[in-house]
């Protein structure tokens, strides 16, 4: 009965929440995150200026066109943002049970 239940949970929690699996390796543009996350690259360009101390440890400046891996999934996370599959690492399949 266990493993029903688990098997039930892990339908829902990949069914309804989409999980995001950041690739190491892919610098993502502002541009295209802004069309990912439905706004306009100026509506886009005011939220990345509001968390530019954030960026700025991690050394992005405001020029930089195309965001490392560490910027691209804390952006992700901080404005929501789900990536494709095609822009996310592979997915490796487990089963996790308790």
């Amino acid at each position: 009965m266990w493993h029903a239940m688990c098997d039930i949970l892990l339908f829902y929690l990949f069914t309804f929440i989409m999980i995001n699996i950041y690739d190491n390796n892919r610098f993502i543009s502002k541009s295209e995150l802004a069309r990912l996350a439905g706004v306009s690259p100026s509506t886009f360009t005011r939220y990345i200026r509001s968390r530019q101390h954030v960026l700025d440890r991690m050394g992005i400046t405001p020029k930089t066109q195309k965001l490392p891996p560490q910027a691209v999934k804390y952006v992700c996370e901080d404005y929501c943002i789900d990536l494709p599959e095609s822009l996310q690492a592979p997915r490796t399949h487990t089963k996790i049970c308790l």
